[in-house]
């Protein structure tokens, strides 16, 4: 338990979650509580957050290049 709580803090530090709210779901973790262990956590799509975000990078790119050539577009 205490590896696999170590290997879930190191993720939920790179999804960037608070130092707190990774320490109190490991705790619950290594006190084996995984009836709800979940349950505070929002759904979270991959795929559909790096779609979103490319979209919107193309938009602001467009944006940008709107800006620097003056509306002369293409």
């Amino acid at each position: 338990m205490e590896l696999i709580s170590k290997i879930i803090a190191v993720f939920l530090y790179r999804l960037n979650v608070p130092r707190n709210e990774v320490e109190q779901f490991t705790d619950q973790i290594k006190g084996g509580e995984f009836q709800m262990l979940f349950d505070s956590f929002e759904a979270y799509d991959v795929q559909e957050t790096r779609r979103v975000s490319k979209e919107e990078g193309k938009a602001e790119g467009k944006a940008e290049n709107l800006a620097q050539t003056g509306g002369e577009g293409r």
